[in-house]
C-alpha cells in the first residue's frame, strides 16, 4: 500500500470524518534489501521487511565490495526522516551499494597482449573484475623469459582484493641457438 506518514481527515456531511474507520497509524516498513542490492550477503535481515528505523550493517557476496572497494560493508537505514513518502525507503547515504572490485587494466608487459577473457561477463572493455580470468600471451617471435620451453602464454586471475595473482612477467625475443656444423 502507500506510504504516507500524514494524512488530513476532513468532517464530512454525515458528521463522519474521512480516513475515521480505515486510516490506521502502523510502523513504516522497508522492503527486504536484498530486493534492492542482489549483491548483499542473504541473512534473515536483509531477506526479510525492516521497521522504520532498523540500521543494518550490510557485507557483499564474493568478488563485490561496498562502492566496490575490496572487503567493504556498507551502513544503511530504513526510512528517511523528515520525508513523508520516504519512511518506506531505506536510506542510501552516498546511494553505496555492492559492486563487483575491480582490478583495473591489464598489466601487461612489452610486446604482450590479451588473447582472451574466458569468464568475463560482457565484451573484454579492457577492465577486469574479481573472479575474471585474462588469458594473455607474448607477441610472436617472443617468449616467457622464464620459460625453459617457448612458453609464450599464460593466465592471470583478478583476485577478490582488487589485485591480479601474477604479475612480473617478461616476454623476450626468441633466440635460436648457435649453428653448428653437424657432428658425424
Amino acid at each position: 500500500g502507500m506510504c504516507a506518514k500524514d494524512f488530513s481527515p476532513f468532517c464530512q456531511r454525515n458528521g463522519v470524518f474521512t480516513y475515521q474507520d480505515e486510516a490506521q497509524c502502523e510502523v513504516a516498513t522497508c522492503p527486504a534489501l536484498n530486493s534492492i542490492d542482489p549483491y548483499v550477503v542473504v541473512t534473515n535481515a536483509t531477506s526479510t521487511e525492516q521497521s522504520y528505523g532498523t540500521e543494518l550493517l550490510v557485507s557483499c557476496i564474493n568478488n563485490y565490495g561496498a562502492g566496490g572497494q575490496p572487503f567493504a560493508s556498507y551502513t544503511i537505514v530504513c526510512g528517511i526522516a523528515d520525508e513523508p513518502l520516504l519512511a518506506c525507503q531505506w536510506n542510501q547515504n552516498n546511494s553505496t551499494q555492492c559492486e563487483r572490485i575491480s582490478c583495473g587494466q591489464v598489466p601487461l608487459p612489452f610486446n604482450a597482449s590479451v588473447t582472451e577473457t574466458p569468464n568475463a561477463t560482457g565484451p573484454f572493455s579492457g577492465e577486469v573484475y574479481a573472479g575474471d580470468l585474462v588469458r594473455v600471451a607474448c607477441d610472436p617471435g617472443f617468449r616467457l623469459s622464464d620459460s625453459e620451453t617457448c612458453d609464450r602464454t599464460w593466465t592471470m586471475r583478478c583476485l577478490e582484493n582488487g589485485r591480479f595473482d601474477i604479475t612480473g612477467k617478461v616476454c623476450e625475443p626468441v633466440t635460436c641457438p648457435r649453428f653448428s656444423d653437424p657432428v658425424d
